[in-house]
């Protein structure tokens, strides 16, 4: 059986770029990866814009997106749940700063009808009052919840506070007093000028005869090339390289009864960090660091020590702005030994001190999991979309294991140094006010108080 795989793998390598095709419907770009073994499909739609278009309206896109199917001229919500539910179908978005993805999958027989009703709520979605209230009355209720939910609450502290300085720490979902003021004429304009103004690609998956959906966009979506809008382009922004600080700043923010502290550490990173082959050195590096359950901070902290269930870290791009990200709980009393530990970890990793056979073995698992990638069309064509997003060659796909052998372990060093150099963290932990005193007592951070309500 391994053997039958190795074959098929190779020969996805092997087919390269050519794996997938490109055309044009009516002046909208698609790309097409045919796949003849099942009668079914997805579709992706990649929209060249996202939260940012929100200004101060944090959350309109994404919630613009997650009502479409709330009503139109022609239909309720209920028909159209219906019609959806009979066809085993719906639709799911992805909004990120940048860009947006909405993407469909179904049988192939069923692929005209969903676009379809895909246009018909692009081009009509009324978003009636009634709907959106409880819609609001929900978000609201769920921000509120958060702080219940601490793991969650404090990826959405620590994304503000790391990126607070830069366009990209705006709340993708929504803020409570955003949300309040969303109306569907605010929600009406919003989607026009995603189907009106902004760059679209299509990006499909299935058998050739899933390609007769292209009339329906040209004809019920009314897409054309004259949408040419691209959010990347307008960014002035750039994020500068980190600086050294003689105490890392340490953001604290009290949840009254929490059994647990959250750490976060990390920092907005200029992109050029990740220009040509280091987005992938980047990728080997954080998976030695804190990618996998044989990672440096997964055995110090949770197999040597006991302090954590989980340890990650990672750091990645989009087109103007890059982040990295370490994220791990521990108990309020080993709150001290966590950081220590974590300090050590990311030192041993910026001063060479880690294993060489770990470095090969790494290049080994990655090169193996990145095999898998091609299991998926799903999963493959989010990867184009990211690719042609930071414009990076679709042939670095299937490059990925030569360029992971072109690495050197001093490589990994220096490219831990310039992301993970304790001196150039933001830490930022959520817990019971007892940590606090434990945590100043250190000596070693610049503390700094956050409160949560102002984050919700």
């Amino acid at each position: 059986m391994k053997y039958i795989l190795l074959v098929l793998f190779s020969t996805l390598l092997i087919a390269g770029p050519q794996a997938t095709k490109n055309f044009n419907w009516n002046g909208v770009d698609v790309v097409w990866l045919e796949d003849e073994k099942f009668p079914t499909y997805s579709v992706f739609i990649y929209y060249s814009d996202g939260a940012l278009a929100d200004g101060a309206m944090d959350g309109e896109t994404s919630s613009m997106f997650s009502l479409l199917t709330n009503g139109t001229s022609k239909h309720t919500q209920e028909e159209l749940a219906e019609k959806l539910d009979f066809l085993g179908s719906g639709f799911g978005s992805n909004v990120t700063h940048e860009y947006t993805t909405l993407s469909y999958h179904g049988l192939v027989k069923d692929a005209p009808k969903v676009t379809n009703i895909l246009c018909e709520v692009l081009t009509d979605a009324t978003y009636p009052e009634s709907e959106l209230k409880t819609y609001k009355k929900k978000r609201i209720s769920g921000l509120n919840n958060l702080v219940a939910n601490h793991g969650t609450l404090a990826n959405r502290i620590f994304r503000k506070v790391s990126l607070g300085q830069t366009p990209f720490g705006s709340f993708v979902t929504g803020s409570r007093n955003s949300i309040n003021k969303f109306t569907s004429k605010g929600l009406i304009a919003k989607r026009k000028y995603f189907n009106e103004k902004v760059y679209k690609k299509i990006f499909i998956t299935g058998p050739k005869k899933t390609l007769n959906i292209g009339s329906i966009f040209k004809e019920k979506c009314n897409w054309s090339g004259e949408a040419k809008f691209k959010r990347a382009s307008e960014i002035k922004h750039s994020v500068t390289a980190l600086k050294k600080a003689a105490k890392p700043t340490l953001y604290f923010a009290a949840v009254k009864g929490a059994n647990q502290a959250q750490i976060r550490m990390g920092n907005a990173l200029p992109i050029d960090l990740f220009s040509k082959n280091k987005f992938d050195l980047t990728k080997l590096m954080t998976t030695i660091l804190g990618g996998s359950f044989t990672s440096m901070l997964m055995q110090e902290l949770r197999v040597k020590k006991g302090l954590t269930y989980g340890v990650y870290s990672y750091a990645a791009p989009q087109a103007k702005y890059a982040r990295s990200v370490l994220t791990t709980s521990t108990k309020n009393e080993t709150v001290v030994d966590a950081l220590n530990s974590i300090k050590a970890t990311l030192t041993q990793m910026t001063n060479a001190k880690f294993e060489k056979t770990r470095f090969e073995s790494t290049k080994k698992f990655l090169k193996g999991k990145h095999l898998l990638k091609f299991e998926s069309n799903s999963s493959y064509i989010s990867n184009l979309i990211l690719f042609d997003h930071i414009q990076k060659n679709y042939k670095d796909l299937y490059n990925f294991s030569n360029i992971i052998d072109t690495f050197k372990y001093q490589d990994v060093v220096e490219q831990g140094k310039d992301i993970f150099s304790w001196d150039k963290q933001m830490v930022f932990i959520l817990g019971d006010s007892s940590v606090l005193p434990k945590i100043k007592a250190m000596g070693e951070y610049d503390v700094k108080e956050l409160k949560v309500e102002n984050f919700l």
